[in-house]
């Protein structure tokens, strides 16, 4: 394996590592959620291949339970 590809999984893993500790566990999560949505949708869009309602209830849940996470709790 190139030296290139260490170094650039070590600088990917600086970024998590960053993120993680700047933002917390939270953001993060939601950062790579809305990431992997994108992908989903943009691979959709490029192949025309909708997504089945599965998918949409799937993406709805996730993102609901990273909201409700994430909403002030009253205390």
């Amino acid at each position: 394996m190139r030296w290139n590809a260490y170094l650039d999984r070590t600088a990917g893993q600086q970024v998590i590592y960053f993120t993680i500790r700047e933002f917390g566990a939270l953001t993060y999560s939601t950062i790579m959620t809305i990431r992997q949505f994108l992908s989903l949708l943009l691979s959709s869009l490029l192949f025309l291949n909708p997504l089945t309602a599965g998918q949409w209830l799937g993406s709805v849940l996730v993102f609901g339970s990273l909201y409700a996470k994430g909403a002030p709790t009253k205390t």
